[in-house]
């Protein structure tokens, strides 16, 4: 049986943008990744609020911003081998307060600070909805969650669920969340907030860092916000890779929980 590589991502190109070096390997290799987008779906008409707007006209996104993330998160992982799913679970930007109806998260300062209260206990059901697709844990199956690099809250929302799953047995490792990881001070703040980890860093093949690189560009709806530019990403992350392995060849790193319910 092949190993099976079941990665989570918040949203639709979180994982592509942190792992895709190390998927690509892994399914050339004949492994197997499937990649679980959580906060994907496509809301129902409503008004949504400024904020929300604002980030529809950054991304020069038309009708169903949410569909047009999903294709290009399923052009990504054709170039990565990976086998996308969605989950019917709305971004921050568009959920409400169950008791009074407001957005919860309606500026840069809300999705980058804490979860609201109304969702303290809402990783509990979000691990529910993995557990079935992962199966029972054993030694072929691996899980990936984001380590919160960057603190957005459908992140810590993940690494809560995640972390719901190690206890109960689950081998789990945390992915850097790009690219937050690469700028100043992020990765030592996100590092300081965890159970102890131990880092685990994962050469990749140069034709890996390729499809690595391709794969993000086809995130055209983000590229401008997070990098500017085509030209700046691939100089970033190639940069940043590059540091990791010591500066031969490319490597992403990883961090393990110190007891990880292997």
């Amino acid at each position: 049986m092949s190993d099976l590589h079941l990665y989570l991502s918040p949203h639709a190109d979180d994982v592509a943008l942190s792992c895709g070096g190390r998927i690509f390997d892994q399914t050339q290799h004949g492994a197997v990744a499937h990649v679980v987008t959580f906060f994907a779906a496509t809301p129902p008409p409503m008004a949504f609020s400024d904020f929300a707007e604002g980030q529809h006209a950054k991304w020069q996104t038309q009708q169903d911003a949410m569909a047009e993330r999903r294709a290009e998160d399923r052009a990504a992982y054709a170039v990565l081998g990976a086998e996308p799913l969605y989950l019917d679970h709305f971004d921050c930007i568009y959920r409400l307060h169950p008791q009074t109806g407001a957005p919860m998260y309606a500026s840069e300062e809300g999705i980058f600070g804490e979860v609201d209260p109304a969702e303290a206990e809402w990783h509990e059901t979000l691990a529910e909805r993995i557990a079935p697709i992962a199966g029972l844990p054993r030694p072929d199956l691996t899980l990936y969650a984001p380590l919160t690099v960057g603190h957005h809250v459908d992140h810590q929302l993940i690494w809560r669920a995640a972390h719901a799953l190690l206890s109960r047995g689950y081998r789990l490792t945390l992915y850097e969340d790009h690219p937050y990881a690469m700028r100043a001070g992020m990765l030592d703040a996100a590092l300081a907030g965890q159970p102890a980890l131990q880092p685990e860093v994962v050469h990749i093949s140069d034709a890996a860092m390729d499809a690595r690189i391709a794969a993000i560009a086809c995130y055209r709806s983000q590229i401008k916000t997070l990098f500017g530019d085509l030209a700046t990403m691939e100089a970033e992350v190639r940069a940043y890779c590059q540091t990791l392995a010591g500066g031969v060849g490319y490597a992403e790193r990883y961090w393990r929980p110190a007891k990880d319910g292997a």
